[in-house]
């Protein structure tokens, strides 16, 4: 009996020592552990769908009753946490939005079966990704800025990645060139396989 307390206690240890939001479920969705993160997460987050979400709730029915921006990823993720119960998954990964009041957040959350003897189980983890995120966005806005500021200026460009080998031909180059929006891939073969024999050498 000491040696199974003190398992627990490094169990419990362990889990309230990692950032992640984690939580076990049995196979009805009931939350039997979740772990410190978790719990603050809960006790800091004023939103109804997150504040009570801890031991003897129904995540499954949490995830299924979202009405706020995860409408659609609450069920999704009800469903991949359903595959996992039942041993058709493996694992399930989802991203989705959790901003509060004050400031823009995302999440991954990702499901996992217990491992062990006994009923079926599965771990939920929820990690915050929101920097990622936000480093995204902010490329992609760049990149459409570039794209906006390369069309007004007529400017035709191409751009190799040595280590993809992906080429990006801007339209305006495809154009000034002569050629249709689908008349050229992005690889360097495609680029290549343009260029006349005997010009090959020269490029």
């Amino acid at each position: 009996e000491s040696a199974l307390q003190e398992s627990e206690r490094f169990a419990k240890s362990t889990i309230d020592a990692l950032s992640e939001h984690i939580c076990v479920i049995d196979e009805t969705g009931t939350i039997i552990a979740v772990n410190k993160a978790w719990r603050d997460f809960g006790e800091a987050n004023s939103r109804p769908a997150t504040q009570h979400v801890a031991n003897g709730a129904n995540y499954l029915a949490v995830c299924e009753g979202t009405t706020d921006e995860n409408a659609a990823q609450g069920p999704e993720f009800a469903l991949g946490i359903r595959a996992v119960l039942r041993g058709e998954r493996e694992e399930f990964t989802i991203e989705y939005p959790c901003h509060s009041s004050t400031e823009q957040r995302w999440f991954s959350g990702k499901v996992t079966p217990f491992q062990g003897r006994g009923p079926r189980r599965a771990v939920i983890s929820h990690e915050n990704i929101t920097q990622r995120k936000l480093a995204e966005n902010a490329l992609k806005i760049a990149q459409e800025k570039l794209q906006t500021a390369i069309k007004s200026a007529n400017i035709g460009l191409w751009d190799w990645n040595l280590e993809t080998n992906y080429v990006f031909y801007s339209q305006e180059w495809k154009s000034q060139i002569g050629y249709a929006d689908d008349e050229i891939g992005n690889t360097l073969y495609e680029w290549e396989r343009l260029v006349h024999k005997d010009d090959l050498h020269k490029t």
